[in-house]
């Protein structure tokens, strides 16, 4: 898991993909753990899947984590919220789940470009 609560998983085939949850995204990263070892360090992969420069500019701002939390954003990516530290907030862990499950539950079935409303459920 990065900062941002998004996964990393390993497929029965060994497979490992990344799930983004902000964006509501499941991706294939690597064919195998030891191919994702090697990714890891190729190009800005490492930045791209851990968010490492938005990190660091959010630590700079003084936004760190607890135990039990992770960085989240006030205007979900997948409705057109940026990737920037105005844009990013502190959850729980549960919470950021818990909130972006209902989002992207609610949203499933609208075409891009879509309006929406989001419910607290």
């Amino acid at each position: 898991m990065n900062r941002f609560g998004d996964l990393f998983l390993i497929f029965d085939d060994g497979t490992v993909h990344m799930l983004d949850v902000g964006a509501g995204m499941l991706k294939q990263v690597a064919k195998s753990r030891d191919e994702f070892c090697d990714k890891v360090d190729e190009n800005d992969n490492a930045n791209d899947w851990f968010m490492i420069p938005l990190v660091d500019q959010l630590f700079a701002a003084g936004m760190t984590l607890k135990e039990g939390q992770c960085y989240s954003y006030k205007l979900p990516p997948v409705l057109g919220g940026n990737y920037t530290v105005e844009n990013t907030c502190v959850l729980t862990i549960a919470g950021h789940y818990g909130a972006y499950g209902s989002i992207h539950s609610q949203i499933k079935d609208v075409p891009d470009g879509g309006q929406v409303v989001i419910r607290d459920k």
